[in-house]
């Protein structure tokens, strides 16, 4: 078992090399951390050639073992993730994306915003739709799961994608958060929450009205997938403040931590944690900051911490 764990680094890039020669496209076929099923865990990630709609179909080690792969069968396994990335393709056709064009009525309601940090401005803005708030970028995603044993399927909105659908950038980013809402936000205490499981159940964590002062919680959406851009929800942080302060320290960009004001926080402190969560994370956890934020409910206004 150990020899098996030592070796699933090169198990995967075996897999990837032999993914890219059986689908000698362009295709990008990359080893990294993803997240599936609400963990973060090695995996692939597949993506098509520049100019066609940005699919990205993610497999992880666990996500192969549920479904039966051999990873030490690499070749079996290459067979298997294009079988599956052909499949997101069918599904995407299935949804209005056709090869020049992605149909609005067809995805309007699958489209959802995500956050992204200032640093990944290069690779990830050059084509994409997006705005700056504060430090970090909201941009936009059709996002969607064939059925609940699928992974994720999502694509990111870019210019030319945008600019065929004749709607304004207001309009884009209501839908998105109007899309996100529908979803769900949870709010779950963070001590429960790690006594328990990653999955929250909708109805227990579904906010209620305002937070506790001074205990933590996770605030995310109900699949916890890209659910950190619920803090872009002011009417909704307004009733978690209860009218006060919110301190809000991001863990990645599928949750954040929140604490309701408490005299003994001090938000040199609160960047403090932030700041040493990015230098000692471990597991590949995508950030989309640096800093931690305070929301302030009487002026219904969301700011970095001091400090």
């Amino acid at each position: 078992m150990e020899e098996y764990m030592n070796n699933v680094g090169e198990y995967l890039v075996r897999i990837a090399e032999k993914t890219r020669e059986i689908l000698e496209d362009g295709c990008f076929v990359d080893v990294r951390a993803v997240y599936s099923c609400g963990v973060t865990q090695p995996g692939i990630l597949v993506v098509p050639p520049k100019g066609q709609a940005c699919m990205w179909t993610v497999v992880g080690i666990n996500d192969m073992a549920e479904h039966g792969w051999d990873i030490t069968d690499t070749d079996g396994c290459a067979e298997e993730l294009v079988k599956m990335f052909a499949e997101n393709k069918r599904l995407l056709e299935a949804h209005g994306f056709m090869e020049e064009r992605v149909v609005w009525e067809k995805v309007e309601k699958l489209i959802y915003p995500y956050l992204s940090h200032q640093g990944e401005k290069g690779e990830l803005f050059l084509e994409t739709v997006y705005k700056w708030v504060l430090d970090f970028a909201v941009a936009y995603m059709i996002r969607f799961r064939p059925d609940e044993e699928s992974p994720w399927v999502f694509v990111k909105i870019t210019e030319s994608m945008f600019n065929l659908w004749n709607i304004s950038r207001g309009k884009l980013h209501d839908m998105a958060m109007k899309n996100l809402r529908r979803e769900g936000f949870a709010v779950a205490e963070y001590e429960k929450l790690m006594d328990r499981t990653c999955v929250i159940n909708p109805e227990d964590a579904a906010p209620k009205g305002e937070l506790e002062t001074g205990k933590m919680y996770v605030l995310t959406n109900v699949p916890m997938y890209y659910g950190a851009a619920a803090i872009l929800d002011m009417r909704l942080l307004g009733m978690l403040s209860g009218g006060g302060k919110l301190y809000i320290l991001p863990a990645n960009v599928h949750s954040v931590m929140v604490v309701k004001d408490d005299e003994r926080i001090q938000e040199r402190y609160c960047n403090e944690v932030v700041h040493v969560w990015s230098i000692t994370d471990d597991e590949g956890d995508v950030r989309f900051t640096d800093h931690a934020y305070c929301y302030d409910g009487r002026k219904n206004k969301l700011r970095k911490c001091f400090g």
